[in-house]
């Protein structure tokens, strides 16, 4: 991730940056003007950071794990931030986007990045043994 506390995030585009850290600058350009987001996959809040960052007042990061989130509060504070002004869930997505439709809740921005199925074709094929070769 290119936040503090992990690696420091550089936002120039005439560089070459890796993929990950290409995104979350692009994340926090879109960010400007925002009241509230949601990071769907957030693990340790690196877009959702790059949101706060960029301007959103109240971001809500999600994920299923619980070391992942309390990791994402310290990349927070590591980052200038008041954990406290955000929202961290230690919940599926699916349970989150299912309350937050009850409540009729939205949101400005949402970030649904999930963890990869599989690193490579090879993977795939391990995790899924029904697919084709």
């Amino acid at each position: 991730m290119g936040v503090v506390g992990q690696r420091p995030l550089r936002c120039a585009h005439d560089e070459t940056v890796p993929e990950e850290e290409d995104a979350e600058c692009h994340e926090r350009e879109r960010s400007a003007g925002r009241a509230e987001a949601l990071n769907c996959f957030s693990y340790t809040g690196g877009f959702s950071v790059s949101a706060a960052l960029g301007g959103v007042r109240h971001v809500v990061s999600v994920d299923v794990d619980r070391d992942a989130i309390a990791l994402a509060r310290d990349v927070f504070r590591a980052n200038g931030l008041v954990p406290a002004d955000h929202a961290f869930a230690a919940r599926t997505r699916s349970s989150m986007l299912a309350r937050y439709k009850r409540e009729g809740r939205r949101f400005d921005l949402v970030v649904c990045d999930p963890p990869a199925f599989a690193k490579s074709q090879k993977a795939v094929r391990r995790r899924s043994p029904a697919m084709p070769p």
